[in-house]
């Protein structure tokens, strides 16, 4: 969910791989397809919320048949599209 220009809210239910990727360095990324625009991948630091507002917000949207464990907020530093950086 995007929350602002620089702000991704992204549900923890199944990001074990990511998951020990922001607890050990903060780090993370994923790609996005736009079928008239491209591919976009979308780079930046975590934080992983088990409480609060964020963590809230998750809770209402993700569906009650999936896991709601944490709420991440994604700082977005760099987005490409294909090999162009475009922020």
């Amino acid at each position: 969910k995007v929350i602002d220009d620089q702000t991704v809210l992204i549900a923890d239910n199944y990001l074990n791989k990511t998951r020990d990727n922001i607890l050990s360095n903060g780090k993370i990324a994923f790609t996005v397809l736009d079928e008239e625009k491209g591919s976009f991948q979308i780079k930046g630091t975590a934080e992983r919320l088990r409480e609060g507002d964020m963590f809230d917000e998750v809770q209402k949207w993700v569906p009650d048949k999936l896991p709601r464990v944490a709420a991440v907020i994604m700082h977005i530093e760099d987005i490409y599209n294909g090999a162009e950086r475009i922020s």
